[in-house]
């Protein structure tokens, strides 16, 4: 159902809709033209999957995912 629902996605897009998709799954990010990782809240990097893997140096958006994460601070250790 997932690969169903990424044709669905695909379909609209080419007809000129701009989809906006929310997941945890980053292989799924891979998929996307442009992505936004939010950590805490906020906006920690944005740009095209490949932008992204060359900027943290990283063969996956789940790499890029983890650094970015790691590096977090909760609101409640603040």
């Amino acid at each position: 159902t997932r690969r169903e629902f990424w044709e669905m996605i695909y379909e609209a897009a080419h007809g000129g809709t701009t989809v906006f998709v929310t997941t945890h799954y980053m292989d799924e990010a891979e998929y996307c033209n442009r992505v936004c990782i939010m950590v805490d809240g906020r906006i920690a990097a944005m740009g095209t999957p490949g932008e992204l893997k060359e900027q943290y140096r990283s063969p996956s958006m789940e790499g890029v995912f983890l650094q970015l994460a790691r590096g977090a601070t909760r609101a409640a250790d603040r």
